[in-house]
């Protein structure tokens, strides 16, 4: 009988796993583990409900790697997903942990701010993270050089 329980148990406890495994995999981009544009959706819609119940708003940037095609072109998908891959990472660096970045598709990411008080430091952001994002790298013996392009909306 106990073992027949320790099965069990076993067996819930793999399905939970693969459960917690499907979840992530469903909002995160499996190349750099950023949220993808599903959660970043959600996410937004949060800052919003948030924003409307303080006196603190929200910013989205939406941004793409300006100069990424040739690098593909040039160099190839792997060390164009390199590209990819640094980049998150930067921009990671850059920002807090409450903040969502996501990658929504090619070299198209998106930055949801949360609880911004002053356009001024969404500006002073958006100049960060372009210029860090803009440094170039040494990937595979080649001098890597991209930039950036910055949207941005403010709520409300």
């Amino acid at each position: 009988m106990t073992e027949t329980v320790k099965k069990l148990q076993n067996e819930v406890a793999e399905r939970k796993r693969m459960a917690a495994e499907l979840e992530f995999l469903a909002n995160h981009d499996p190349l750099t583990g950023l949220a993808t544009l599903r959660l970043c959706k959600d996410r937004l819609e949060n800052a919003i409900a948030k924003s409307k119940k303080s006196s603190l708003g929200c910013a989205v940037m939406f941004f793409d790697l300006d100069g990424f095609k040739a690098v593909n072109d040039d160099y190839g998908h792997e060390l164009g997903d390199q590209v990819l891959k640094l980049t998150a990472e930067r921009v990671v660096s850059e920002i807090s942990k409450s903040d969502v970045l996501a990658r929504i598709g090619g070299d198209e990411f998106v930055l949801i701010l949360d609880g911004v008080d002053c356009r001024s430091s969404i500006g002073r952001i958006a100049n960060r993270l372009s210029s860090k994002i803009s440094l170039p790298v040494w990937l595979d013996n080649q001098l890597i050089k991209i930039s950036t392009s910055i949207g941005i909306a403010i709520y409300p």
